[in-house]
């Protein structure tokens, strides 16, 4: 459901800015010859503004445009049928036409709100965004309780990204009319873009009270369901919008997605077929299958599918390096080789390994990496100069970081294939003095705004199981959420070294001199087992696409062990797998 909408300016049975008797004075009946007007049926103007207004809101669009034409073939001047043609042509896609129609009514009577607001609404669909904010705020101005100006005020204020202020004008709308529907979907899809996805999925249920049989309205409730982490209901949602509009693709795409956290592998992978046999170019169906792909293990085709990451939202926009992208095409022989980051620190750390066979292939290799993984990246074999961005360069042909596997296959050779320099190592040896108990370092959280965090991610107090066993625990954690800073200032028993560990070299360092890592799935579960360090990484049911579905171990870090969620949310018994371990160090 969009927020944009239109209206005619005049309702059946109303006046004319003139009234009905300076219609008659503008066209008299009485002249030489003509017929007596009791035996004529010819409407007049008035009679047929009410007949193309009702046609309109009909939506026999045709019908309302001719009868407006009618209107101002006898009264060229009449605002209400030039705004009112106007809004036909915006409505059958005619912008131009139709701006410059309202523009024409607006010159003859520049007070309507209703013809500012419809005006607003095509300069919004051109683009000219600050143009429709300003329309919609000057038919407020005029008319405080035009609630479509509200809305659409609304809508062009999340536009351009003011979602704080685009709420209060839904909230200002929905105040007017409790049952206007695209203002309570409007300010439903803004709560859900300001991280408010619960109170997103309450204003969803509020709108479904009005219009149960709206697929769009269940899609949308799903896609909330989804950001609170509540995938067996949004499987419902989406299953409720399926059945009232099987012809969508988008929600068989998104449907895959929850189904996917439930490891309802198959269901999902169906649900990526029916969309992709609606549209075989759907940009997320493609996008899903390529996760569940990889998820399942098959690699060959997963990767090649993963290519389909350039069509999702979050890569749209991507500015790539200048030259011909390599995707192992073409031999490299005396050619210089540029590899790419483009995603997170953890996916770059995973990839870099690749360098060495990209070096057996080319004459030279370049790798642009995150500044602060330039040190440890310089250790990597194979990679002849790092880089950070902005260095100038040439080079023949790049590749995209994770499009390395598909370009060279399975994981090549083994761990270590990186290296903490020996300054970070030995400051951290004499750091942390003489071992006398085991060394952990331990890793309970990501980024807060990963788009699966709270299914990767846990709470500092959720390990406290994990501190009963005899070891010394070290924090990893540079960066701590407000309840684990509480919780990490009262225990006693996690040395917390976040101000010491400024880059990535600083923590392979210290992670050289532990024992163990225990960590969920980020960067620095990465950094460990690139380093071949023992790594036991907590994972959620259904886990991120590298660490496949089932199985204890991963190709990718010999050195780790995969310790599985046995059901959706249950961190309980992985956190009793990782004490036995600890204790099994001594």
């Amino acid at each position: 459901m969009g927020t944009a909408t239109a209206s005619p300016s005049a309702k059946p049975g109303s006046t004319t800015s003139t009234g009905r008797s300076a219609w008659r004075a503008a066209a008299p009946w009485r002249r030489s010859g003509a017929p007596d007007p009791r035996m004529t049926e010819e409407p007049t103007p008035r009679e047929l503004l009410d007949r193309a207004v009702a046609a309109h809101r009909a939506g026999r669009l045709d019908e309302a445009a001719a009868l407006y034409r009618a209107v101002l073939t006898q009264a060229p001047e009449e605002p209400n049928a030039l705004t009112n043609l106007g809004t036909v042509a915006l409505q059958q896609g005619r912008l131009d036409e139709g701006v410059a129609l309202i523009e024409a009514s607006l010159k003859i009577r520049p007070d309507q709100s209703n013809a500012i607001n419809n005006r607003a609404n095509a300069l919004m669909t051109l683009g000219r965004l600050d143009e429709a904010l300003a329309g919609f705020t000057r038919a407020i101005e005029l008319d405080a309780g035009n609630v479509e100006a509200h809305a659409n005020q609304a809508g062009v204020l999340r536009d351009l990204g003011r979602l704080s202020e685009a709420q209060a004008a839904y909230e200002r709308a929905i105040a007017l009319q409790p049952t206007f529907l695209d203002a309570l979907n409007g300010l439903a899809n803004t709560l859900e873009a300001l991280g408010q996805a619960e109170a997103a999925a309450g204003i969803y249920d509020r709108a479904l009270e009005l219009a149960p049989q709206a697929w769009e309205l269940h899609f949308n409730r799903g896609n909330a369901l989804r950001a609170t982490n509540r995938p067996a209901e949004a499987v419902a949602a989406y299953d409720r919008a399926a059945a009232l509009n099987p012809a969508s693709a988008e929600v068989w795409a998104n449907r895959a997605a929850p189904l996917q956290a439930l490891k309802r592998l198959d269901e999902a992978m169906a649900s990526c077929e029916r969309a992709l046999a609606l549209d075989p170019d759907h940009a997320n169906a493609n996008w899903n299958k390529a996760l569940l792909l990889l998820l399942a293990g098959d690699e060959a085709a997963g990767w090649r599918q993963y290519e389909w990451r350039w069509r999702q939202p979050s890569f749209v926009g991507t500015v790539p390096p200048e030259g011909p992208r390599w995707l192992g095409e073409t031999p490299l022989d005396g050619k210089r080789l540029l590899i790419v980051c483009e995603q997170g620190f953890g996916d770059t750390i995973q990839m870099l390994r690749y360098a060495r066979v990209a070096a057996e292939r080319a004459d030279e290799v370049l790798a642009i990496v995150q500044p602060p993984l330039s040190e440890l990246a310089a250790s990597v074999a194979g990679i002849d100069r790092v880089l950070t961005g902005g260095e100038p360069i040439t080079y023949d042909a790049w590749i995209p970081m994770m499009s390395l596997p598909h370009a060279f296959g399975a994981p090549p050779y083994g761990t270590p294939y990186m290296a903490a320099p020996a300054d970070k190592r030995q400051a951290w040896a004499d750091r942390l003095g003489p071992r006398t108990r085991p060394r952990v370092g331990l890793v309970w959280s990501g980024r807060a705004n990963h788009g699966n965090d709270a299914n990767r991610s846990l709470s500092l107090a959720a390990l406290a199981p994990l501190l009963a066993a005899d070891a010394d625990f070290i924090s990893l954690q540079t960066e701590y959420r407000d309840a684990d800073r509480a919780v990490l200032a009262a225990e006693p028993r996690i040395r917390d070294v976040s101000g010491e560990l400024a880059s990535f070299s600083d923590t392979a360092g210290l992670i050289e001199a532990l024992d163990l890592v225990i960590s969920v799935d980020t960067s620095v579960a990465h950094l460990a087992g690139a380093l071949g360090r023992p790594l036991l990484i907590l994972l959620p049911f259904s886990p991120d696409f590298r660490w496949r579905a089932e199985g204890p171990s991963s190709a990718w870090y010999p050195s780790a062990r995969l310790l599985r969620q046995p059901a959706f949310g249950a961190w309980g018994p992985v956190i009793a797998q990782a004490l036995e371990a600890v204790r099994d160090l001594r």
